[in-house]
């Protein structure tokens, strides 16, 4: 590849921004510090939702792929947006509705109109995030 295609930005995402995230995922994987992942490290590096000790690394990621402005905090709108683009005028499906109940009444513990961090941990390990 051309070194000029890494950095290379498409539709938020760059080669060099998903190596650096592969990097990391591998780095958590890697149990044993030695650089090389065994079968289970590895199975634990495709698949960190199935895995206990990967559970961190979902959660940052999750929060990574749906905080669009950066802020550390994911906003209804940046929820449903990553589930759900409307067009204008169309009406909402009854799933977006159920949705949006859903952020308000049980994923937004604190009931602050977002959900940070501890609020995406609790949902991925207790309510199927």
């Amino acid at each position: 590849m051309d070194p000029s295609e890494l950095e290379k930005e498409e539709e938020g995402f760059s080669y060099q921004s998903m190596l650096r995230r592969d990097r990391r995922r591998w780095s958590v994987a890697d149990q044993d510090g030695d650089d090389a992942l065994t079968k289970e490290e590895f199975s634990g590096f495709l698949h960190p939702e199935e895995t206990g000790h990967m559970r961190d690394i979902v959660v940052l990621e999750t929060m990574e792929d749906i905080d669009k402005d950066k802020d550390g905090r994911i906003s209804l709108s940046e929820y449903i947006g990553d589930m759900y683009r409307g067009t204008e005028g169309e009406p909402e499906p009854d799933w977006v509705k159920n949705e949006r109940e859903q952020f308000s009444q049980y994923r937004d513990k604190d009931k602050d109109g977002f959900m940070d961090q501890e609020e995406v941990r609790f949902n991925y390990c207790c309510m199927g995030f």
